[in-house]
């Protein structure tokens, strides 16, 4: 993902809640392992909690969808290496 293109926002304004026929299942341990690493870069990365939220509701059955919502933030943050938080 480092040579992706970047986002401009973490996250869509309405991720589905519901899942459809078309979605297929992905590999739930890489999925958990990729939002895990997210979670762990909230704590100086504030502006991507609210995504990563919602996005960490769907660990128990990840689906295709929600592996692209968790990737778009990773574009997001690709985009804005430059921000966080500075402890002195």
């Amino acid at each position: 993902m480092l040579d992706c293109n970047s986002s401009i926002a973490p996250a869509d304004a309405n991720i589905r809640n519901e899942v459809t026929k078309e979605d297929e299942g992905v590999d739930p341990t890489m999925f958990r392992r990729l939002i895990g690493s997210l979670r762990y870069l909230c704590q100086s990365r504030l502006d991507i909690s609210y995504s990563v939220g919602i996005v960490s509701k769907f660990m128990s059955n990840p689906h295709k969808t929600y592996f692209l919502a968790a990737k778009k933030i990773l574009r997001y943050i690709n985009g804005t290496l430059q921000y966080g938080i500075l402890f002195p």
